[in-house]
């Protein structure tokens, strides 16, 4: 089914997918930029304070669902199942989030927050990757962005944003963009039976692992940056998480990607070595040779980008170029591993060992002495990476050569 997919409709998926993506990246950062200067450094800093816990819950209201629908599917073969446990794992959590938010936070902004960023974790993303339809689940997603910066402006406009208009604002355009998605995909909606005792069965442990692996490799992005800021200054954490913009588009294309590709891997990983090799060779294709040229053209012309796009102030960017560069490539390393061992049923091996190297980063960042380069922290940060993901790649290679032989016997 999937490992037959043409190179002309991976080609279509990925790039509609990440052009639409990237559109929706721009207007969020000149738009994110207009909110900060017009709520000022308190509200705007209450806004991403709230959005920070927020986005906490929403890995655990996802819970790994969306790395692991495809791999139910393959097991399940039947899509109406696959979408009500997912949406029954998705429902469970949203609901005892906002419980636990109304028992121990007792915060209507934040539970308003919660609600607003967690109603989109209900989308259909799944489905339509599923289908190999992830270019119209991106068009519809541009809908509702588009929908979203259309109210922006217009409350900018009359003088009338706020951090509460801002989040009902979100809740509207999630909500209508989930109306489209239900539409579309009716037949599902119909189908769905609310049944939570369901969900805890075998197969949500390995939905535990993915929701820990999350959690560990946010020590690498969020935690790191906490480090940084409290080893250092708030303007080394500026100008590491201003780098980091620069390197956005890589993140965007890269899960563009995994959505085309990773169905196929999954597939080709229970039934034989040639197709799996066969699929491996799009991913190096259609992934890591792109990454891999805009990292060296990155490299080259980003001293000419940072002068262009940020002021005098950032002009420390251009030192850690390199870093930025590898850290860019390492995303490709990342994904792909993450793919062969969810498809390889190896998840709590995966989860082991990711979060066995995101505390020894921990532990490192915690012993470093204050007043280390910003250049030795990202050194540290890539090194625990680079060991991290040539471990996991010898690792995987072994598995893949078992687990392929297992299926050969059968």
């Amino acid at each position: 089914m999937f490992i037959y997919t043409s190179n002309n409709v991976i080609f279509k998926e990925i790039s509609i997918s990440t052009i639409n993506n990237i559109v929706i990246a721009a207007f969020s950062f000149f738009l994110n930029i207009k909110i900060a200067n017009e709520l000022g450094a308190d509200n705007f800093g209450q806004y991403h304070y709230l959005i920070s816990i927020a986005s906490i819950f929403s890995i655990i209201i996802n819970f790994g669902t969306d790395r692991i629908a495809t791999v139910n599917y393959l097991n399940l073969k039947n899509i109406k199942k696959v979408f009500n446990y997912v949406t029954n794992i998705r429902l469970f959590f949203f609901i005892s989030s906002l419980l636990i938010t109304l028992i121990f936070f007792n915060s209507k902004m934040l539970l308003l927050a919660i609600i607003a960023l967690n109603i989109q974790s209900f989308n259909f993303g799944f489905i339509y990757e599923i289908n190999l339809k992830n270019a119209n689940f991106s068009i519809i997603f541009l809908i509702e962005k588009i929908l979203y910066f259309i109210l922006i402006v217009l409350s900018i406009f009359y003088n009338n944003i706020s951090v509460e208009f801002i989040l009902l604002t979100l809740i509207i355009s999630s909500s209508i963009s989930l109306s489209i998605q239900s539409y579309f995909n009716r037949d599902l909606i119909h189908s769905f039976k609310l049944n939570f005792l369901h969900i805890f069965d075998k197969t949500i442990l390995n939905n535990l692992y993915i929701t820990l692996i999350f959690f560990s490799e946010y020590a690498y992005g969020g935690i790191s940056k906490i480090f940084i800021q409290d080893k250092m200054d708030y303007e080394s954490l500026g100008l590491f998480s201003a780098g980091m913009q620069l390197i956005l588009i890589i993140s965007i294309f890269q899960t563009q990607i995994v959505k085309v590709l990773r169905p196929m891997i999954f597939e080709s990983q229970r039934t034989n070595t040639k197709e799996l090799i066969k699929v491996l060779k799009k991913y190096f294709i259609f992934s890591t040779l792109p990454i891999l040229l805009f990292c060296i053209i990155f490299y080259f012309i980003s001293p000419f980008l940072i002068k262009l796009l940020y002021n005098n102030q950032y002009l420390g960017i251009i030192n850690i170029v390199l870093e930025l560069s590898i850290i860019a490539f390492l995303i490709n390393i990342k994904s792909l591993v993450g793919i062969l061992y969810v498809g390889f049923d190896e998840t709590f091996r995966f989860m082991i060992f990711s979060v066995f190297f995101s505390l020894i980063l921990l532990v490192l960042f915690y012993f470093s002495p204050v007043g280390l380069s910003l250049n030795s922290y990202i050194f540290i940060i890539l090194s625990v990476q680079i060991v991290n993901y040539v471990f996991l790649l010898i690792d995987s290679y072994f598995i893949s050569k078992k687990k392929l032989n297992e299926v050969h016997k059968i």
